[in-house]
């Protein structure tokens, strides 16, 4: 609730320094500090509301087991477990450094060649 207060609040500031620098700007003169304080405090107003709609996570982990710790409940996002993620990744043949390795850089060109040149005689 507070955080929807923010972001609106921010909102209209936003859109009132908005106006006054264009205000400004067609007068010719410089933007005044007022509406450059405007301005940021609608920045810090919407900072605080992003910061307060972000659900408050409160899961502990173990970190030997990377289990659970019991008495908290689950939240929106989930532990990845590393293990897991590159077994699957490993399952479908693809490698951690699969980018690093296979990167124009690395390439073995004279063998690249050879191979190409065996393949071609058969």
């Amino acid at each position: 609730m507070f955080s929807s207060v923010c972001f609106v609040l921010a909102v209209v500031l936003f859109a009132n320094s908005a106006y006054s620098s264009y205000q400004f700007h067609q007068l010719g003169n410089a933007l005044p500090l007022d509406v450059q304080l405007e301005a940021g405090a609608a920045c810090l107003l919407a900072l605080i509301g992003g910061l307060l709609a972000v659900p408050r996570a409160s899961i502990k982990h173990d970190i030997v087991s990377g289990h659970a710790v019991p008495g908290y409940r689950q939240e929106p996002l989930k532990y990845i477990y590393m293990d897991k993620a590159t077994s699957e990744l490993e399952a479908q043949g693809v490698g951690l450094f699969e980018e690093l390795i296979n990167r124009p850089g690395y390439l073995d060109l004279d063998k690249k060649r050879k191979e190409f040149a065996k393949w071609a005689k058969q």
